[in-house]
């Protein structure tokens, strides 16, 4: 008769264990495990769950060698041939349902019985379990539930075929309502969109088992696929783009966009083919076009941005309803660029395609960095075609190319630097709009071709007119200094926005020496600090106050607000200059008298404090300067209000009163 040192050892050996290791996971030595096994000793009868677990058997075998009886699952014929997905059994089977309520094909479903599912449907005899329950539910509810269960089949046409006698692009109209809806608040629509987007989710990552004709069927999009029937693959191509993207399966998405870009591009030629025929009665004509783009889902984009994959989004982001520019993934791109220096990135974001930026150039404070970067860059295309075509008509051209304009790069080869100037100067500042055009700096305001003799900036992004004569003067061989008007233009602005940030950058400097120079003058001078000389009956601490308070007041008026005079005298001057001044109101009668309440509030215990910090003024000088004439006194109430007064306004704001 077997013991439990036995059952651990015949255990532990089929497990491949050692003793030692059994030994760790109990927390024993190997010396106790061995001796259990040579039946010298057993284990601690706590320790007995935590063996049963390790070998995974009942309590009760460990103790005493009895195996558990096997659980008896009774199952219906049914269940057994579809969990077992055994085919040969369905013609011994009876038809309708069982003792659950449940038929052939609910068990196949839940057991996933791809043989029984095939032999049922080869055979039709789901026919009556999906007319039967078509009593109860929408279509588009049972063409999902058909889909689901049938793609890895390669069924889903056939059946949906036979039981709706349609093709599956047919019987999505509910889903088609839902895509274009803002608000899914019936449950039966935001049911089946959920459903239709569980059956696309479904054949992106069945893609690679799916047979030829279903990948044909699913994901070839014609060039001029239209909207004349309701068809969920259409919209569904968003979905497809989408769930390929996150499978990383980089055939399947590819191919989609491909389709997707042809078939754009077909789309708008169709319109500007219709536009140009018709351009009489083009919107009327449009009623019988019925092309439609595919627009792919913003969540696409933002899930390539959170990866970091821009090449692959911004090709995303030109097929959404309503693009980025690429300037915008430029950016991002550049801040996630962990080789860049803080500097390189700095610059990057001031020039924009050889244009300056000018929001970012107002927040560098490197003046040398700025004048580099205004001097070899651009406010305006003109310019850039002006200047390049004296120093390097090779970069242009390539400029011309790169952004498909070939007929200035055509100008450029076969005709005159005044002809190319002058279809420049058309095309840059035109009234047209594209991603190239938006990114000059300045646009120019060519409303009249009046000329002008007073040329100057009316506003950012405007110029003055300037006359044809100044645009199109230019010598391209002449080493003379350039008299185009408008290239003089351009140099001004830019020397300009040079002037305004060099001036910015002293005033930030002035005022970061100014914050210095106050702490200097203020440090320890605060309440506390008078109070304590004030507390004082010593004179020379009255004195000490007087002086400091005067050194205090001073500081506030020179650093807080501006006053820039050349003595102390002349900055309190300025600062109750700007104090409130007595003013007349309407006394209810139609004649204008004294605000005498504006006048009590405000004025009077304005020009009180006036005066007494004048007689603070005075018995400073006095101290300072005993051979003065001048002499005042002030009591400790007067000092005390003196200190109020300064420290009320100590900050920078005049305050009434």
């Amino acid at each position: 008769m077997s013991t439990i040192g036995d059952r651990i050892k015949e255990k532990r050996n089929e497990a491949g264990m050692t003793q030692l290791e059994l030994a760790n996971k109990l927390s024993v030595t190997d010396r106790a495990v061995s001796k259990w096994e040579q039946n010298q000793g057993n284990p601690d009868i706590s320790i007995l769950p935590r063996i049963a677990e390790i070998f995974n058997v009942s309590l009760d075998y460990l103790m005493t060698g009895a195996e558990s009886k096997k659980e008896i699952v009774i199952m219906s014929k049914m269940e057994y041939c579809a969990k077992n997905d055994d085919p040969s059994m369905i013609k011994t089977l009876p038809s309708g349902k069982d003792e659950n309520g449940k038929s052939l094909i609910d068990y196949a479903k839940q057991y996933n019985s791809k043989k029984v599912l095939k032999a049922l449907i080869d055979n039709n005899s789901y026919q009556n379990y999906y007319e039967n329950r078509l009593q109860h539910s929408l279509p588009a509810k049972i063409a999902i539930e058909i889909m689901l269960t049938c793609i890895p089949l390669n069924k889903e046409i056939q059946v949906i075929k036979e039981v709706f006698n349609a093709d599956i692009r047919e019987t999505d109209d509910d889903f088609i309502k839902a895509l274009n809806r803002n608000d899914y608040s019936k449950e039966n629509v935001t049911e089946i969109v959920c459903g239709f987007k569980q059956v696309f989710e479904l054949l992106v990552k069945e893609y690679s088992n799916l047979s030829k004709m279903q990948k044909e069927y699913y994901f070839n999009l014609k060039e001029n696929e239209v909207e004349g029937t309701a068809n969920c693959w259409f919209n569904a191509y968003p979905f497809f783009v989408e769930y390929a993207i996150a499978e990383n399966n980089k055939e399947l998405y590819d191919k989609l966009l491909k389709q997707i870009e042809i078939h754009n591009a077909w789309v708008d030629s169709s319109i500007d083919a219709i536009r140009k025929q018709h351009y009489r009665d083009f919107e009327y004509q449009m009623q019988f076009f019925h092309g439609k783009k595919v627009y792919l889902r913003q969540s696409t984009l933002d899930y390539l941005i959170s990866k970091k994959d821009y090449k692959l989004a911004y090709r995303v982001n030109l097929l959404l309803r309503k693009p980025h520019t690429k300037r915008e993934f430029d950016l991002l791109e550049m801040e996630d660029n962990t080789t860049a220096t803080e500097k390189e990135k700095e610059q990057f974001r001031c020039v924009d395609y050889h244009m300056i930026v000018l929001e970012e150039i107002e927040k560098l404070r490197d003046l040398k960095l700025i004048k580099t970067l205004l001097d070899n860059n651009y406010v305006n295309y003109y310019e850039m075609v002006y200047k390049l075509l004296k120093t390097n008509k090779k970069e242009l051209y390539k400029f011309f190319i790169d952004n498909n304009l070939l007929e200035l790069a055509n100008h450029l080869m076969n005709s005159t630097g005044e002809k190319l100037l002058h279809e420049s100067w058309v095309y840059f500042n035109n009234t047209s709009e594209d991603e190239l055009k938006i990114k000059q700096t300045v646009i120019i305001k060519n409303e009249s071709r009046q000329s002008s003799k007073n040329d100057k900036f009316i506003s950012y992004k405007e110029l003055a007119n300037l006359s044809t004569i100044d645009i199109y003067n230019v010598d391209v061989e002449s080493e003379k200094k350039d008299k185009n008007k408008l290239i003089e233009c351009f140099e001004l602005f830019k020397n300009n926005i040079f002037e305004k940030m060099k001036s910015i950058v002293e005033m930030e400097e002035k005022e970061k020496q100014d914050k210095i120079e106050r702490a200097k003058l203020v440090k320890g001078l605060t309440r506390e600090y008078f109070e304590g000389l004030l507390s004082s009956d010593n004179e020379k601490m009255e004195m000490v106050f007087v002086i400091q308070l005067c050194s205090l007041f001073d500081a506030i008026l020179r650093f807080d607000y501006k006053c820039d005079a050349s003595d102390f005298y002349g900055r309190m001057k300025q600062f109750f200059d700007n104090g409130p001044k007595s003013r007349d109101c309407d006394d209810g009668w139609g004649y204008m008298t004294l605000d005498t309440e504006y006048e009590n509030q405000y004025v009077k215990p304005w020009n009180d404090n006036c005066e007494l910090m004048n007689k603070l003024r005075i018995k400073r000088n006095s101290m300072v300067h005993p051979e003065s004439d001048e002499r005042v006194d002030l009591s400790k109430d007067e000092l005390k209000k003196c200190l109020e007064f300064v420290f009320k306004v100590n900050g920078g704001t005049i305050v009434n009163g």
